[in-house]
């Protein structure tokens, strides 16, 4: 006998067949009331009833359809074993619908045989239903899962489906929203009008089936942005189509660019630093070549007023043909001598040096080593390199520099390259303010100091100062006041800064100017 049955009947028939197959899992109910309440609680002595007994005894033909509604609404998964003869087939059909087909209606009191066999099949059958309804369980927290990495993948990735000939079908709503795009004009149109594909970020390339890697594309505004994309043909059932799935990395993008700068900007200063002291040595020889020269000329200049005089007197006097060749012998042979002392060894000199100067360029040009490595520098030697390598700069406009309190010991253990870059950054944008300034006073300071725990190195102007709406922003990539300027300089100042360990400040006044200074924890000085 099946467990958990509930019975209502009256019949002695069906009475002695529970009471001879265990009855500890078998409830009889007096009435359909009873049968509901139970049916209702869905609990019987040991587990859920999962069949429910029904025969005429307790209620007529005409309550059959109602009877079996009513439980079926209380309990969806119950089945049920009917006794019930003369009900006619449109009625059974029906039943079975409403039911589920989980109703077995008998015509006539069947043998204990097959009243047995008949509970075993429909046991088999609640046990199969149990199991997919686990199944179907067990789909729905899937699908729930799928539906939730779906909206997952639609609020993390910009997805546009496109068919053969290019065309925009659909794109979903992170797409227009991360991308920049909006549905309305971008659906139909081309995807190659706003994609630009590109596998190595140099340039457009081929566009193929699949693909994968590094595109640019275009945003509603028109400005370039650049995602990570990858593009791939499905079959679908009314034709192929392509998925573009891609993720907008303009942000990384614009990081590793400012990366990529700044580590070749250390490149550029080694040979910066390395071309101006070729051109430096190259300058000073063609200076000495060029004080040669002024003494050539500055003797055929005599030469020129010693004719002039002579033919002024040739036109009082009159010379002998002798003595007339014999003068003009002597200034063919002081032009040669003056020709071969200081032009003919200074124009090979010039050349020589100027061949000298275009090869240093083009070398430097060419190698640009990236040295980011710390080395122990002296910040006293360090100065006057900054100092002298700014001076042509400070001559022509004028501007005097001046060097406070370095102390010749201090060393600083860092990158020579970028703190050398860094100062000249700062003097530069120095010249800039005193240069748009009325004051008469043109003047730089520079200045070191040390104490317990940080070295400072301030670099003060005499200009007008910076304006204070500007003073927090100033360092930030790409933020200008110059109209030229490019908002670089200072922002390397300042990673450079912050790499190192230290900080880069600012105060200003109208009437002391700006002055940056540099702080680098102690833990950087070696002394």
């Amino acid at each position: 006998m099946q467990k958990n049955v509930l019975a209502l009947t009256k019949e002695p028939y069906f009475l002695t067949y529970f009471e001879q197959n265990d009855t500890d899992n078998l409830t009889v109910c007096d009435s359909f009331s009873d049968l509901l309440e139970l049916v209702k609680s869905g609990t019987g002595k040991k587990q859920s009833y999962r069949l429910v007994f029904i025969d005429e005894s307790v209620f007529s033909k005409s309550d059959v359809e109602s009877f079996l509604k009513r439980l079926h609404e209380v309990n969806p998964k119950l089945f049920y074993l009917v006794c019930c003869s003369g009900l006619n087939e449109e009625l059974l059909i029906k039943l079975q619908k409403a039911m589920k087909n989980q109703v077995v209606i008998l015509d006539e009191k069947p043998e204990y045989v097959l009243l047995k066999q008949a509970e075993i099949q429909i046991a088999r059958l609640a046990d199969l239903q149990s199991e997919i309804a686990k199944k179907s369980d067990q789909l729905e927290t899937v699908q729930q899962k799928l539906d939730v990495r779906g909206k997952l993948f639609n609020n993390l990735l910009s997805v546009i489906k496109f068919d053969l000939e290019g065309h925009i079908i659909s794109i979903n709503p992170h797409g227009t929203k991360e991308m920049g795009w909006r549905n309305a004009e971008v659906l139909g149109t081309s995807i190659h009008d706003i994609v630009l594909w590109s596998n190595d970020g140099s340039g457009i390339v081929q566009y193929f089936e699949t693909f994968s890697g590094e595109t640019r594309y275009f945003d509603n505004e028109g400005k370039q942005r650049w995602a990570f994309a990858q593009v791939k043909k499905i079959k679908e059932e009314n034709g192929s189509f392509f998925y573009f799935v891609g993720k907008d990395i303009t942000e990384q993008k614009q990081f590793a660019r400012r990366l990529q700068y700044e580590n070749y900007q250390e490149g550029i200063l080694k040979a910066k630093s390395d071309l101006i002291h070729d051109i430096g040595n190259t300058l000073n020889s063609m200076n000495a070549t060029y004080g040669v020269l002024a003494s050539g000329v500055e003797q055929l200049k005599g030469v020129a007023n010693y004719i002039e005089r002579w033919c002024e007197e040739k036109q009082s006097l009159s010379l002998p043909v002798e003595t007339s060749y014999n003068f003009i012998e002597a200034i063919e042979n002081s032009c040669h001598f003056i020709l071969d002392k200081h032009f003919s060894k200074t124009t090979l000199a010039l050349k020589n040096d100027l061949a000298l100067l275009i090869d240093a360029v083009g070398t430097k040009q060419q190698i640009l080593p990236v040295e980011s490595a710390k080395e122990v520098i002296n910040l006293y030697n360090l100065i006057q390199e900054v100092v002298l390598s700014s001076q042509a700069l400070l001559n022509e406009k004028q501007i005097n520099i001046q060097v406070l309190n370095t102390d010749p010991s201090i060393f600083l253990k860092l990158s020579h390259n970028q703190l050398h870059q860094a100062l000249l950054n700062l003097i530069k944008n120095a010249v800039e303010a005193i240069e748009v300034s009325a004051k008469e006073i043109r003047q730089i300071t520079l200045q070191t100091c040390q104490t317990e725990s940080e070295v400072l190195l301030s670099v003060q102007d005499s200009g007008g100062g910076v304006e204070m709406s500007n003073l927090t922003e100033i360092f930030n990539y790409g933020y200008t006041t110059k109209a030229g300027g490019s908002g670089h300089g200072l922002h390397s100042v300042a990673n450079f800064m912050n790499k190192s360990g230290g900080k880069v400040e600012v105060t200003s006044s109208k009437d002391n100017g700006a002055c940056f200074t540099l702080t680098f924890p102690i833990s950087l000085s070696e002394i």
